[in-house]
């Protein structure tokens, strides 16, 4: 066995070890399911998210024999209703950042801030929802430079930095992408908002 396919092989060591294969919708989520890593970001074995398992079944069939979709492979007219979702990333410098090369509009409405053509490492700087932002950050450059650097597909939870939003978390997930080469250039991932509270209800003064 090669060191990829030990890798494949290997869901529970570290979040970069986590793969795009087996993503079917388990009856309950539980602690076990959870791997915790010291920026509070839950690995996950497997997609847990019904969107997610829809992204994840799509890039698995664009997938060569490296388990590696290339970026002329897919075709955002065959997952309409994910490009809200989507997030497509140039890897700078070996994974040293990352600049933001797709950023889907519901991502921009969901964390306050267009990313497009922004670098990782500037994250949150035009913000307009209040949040922690040096650990937002780092939660980004740690899945980022996992699924980079292990060359598999990084499942995550990760509750929000936002005090205003208390209420949700998220649900994502970042691969590694080709783009003409086997050199992976690129990331392309999704993330979505669980409602894992109630939300309060606003109030206007009389």
């Amino acid at each position: 066995m090669n060191s990829t396919e030990a890798r494949h092989n290997d869901q529970t060591a570290t979040l970069g070890d986590l793969q795009i294969a087996q993503p079917a919708l388990p009856a309950k989520v539980g602690a076990e399911d959870y791997l915790i890593v010291p920026e509070r970001v839950a690995a996950l074995a497997t997609a847990q998210h019904p969107k997610i398992i829809e992204f994840v079944h799509y890039l698995t069939r664009h997938c060569g024999s490296d388990g590696i979709a290339d970026r002329s492979h897919i075709n955002p007219a065959e997952i309409l209703p994910l490009l809200p979702h989507l997030m497509i990333l140039d890897v700078l410098d070996n994974g040293a950042d990352f600049r933001v090369r797709v950023f889907g509009t519901g991502l921009v409405t969901l964390l306050g801030e267009e990313r497009t053509g922004q670098l990782a490492s500037q994250f949150g700087d035009k913000a307009i929802i209040a949040n922690d932002y040096a650990e937002m950050r780092n939660r980004w450059m740690l899945v980022f430079r996992k699924a980079h650097s292990q060359g598999i597909a990084a499942h995550f939870k990760a509750p929000t930095v936002s005090p205003d939003r208390s209420y949700m978390h998220y649900h994502g997930m970042l691969a590694p992408m080709t783009n003409g080469s086997q050199e992976i250039k690129q990331l392309i991932g999704i993330m979505v908002a669980v409602m894992s509270g109630q939300k309060p209800v606003m109030t206007t003064k009389r």
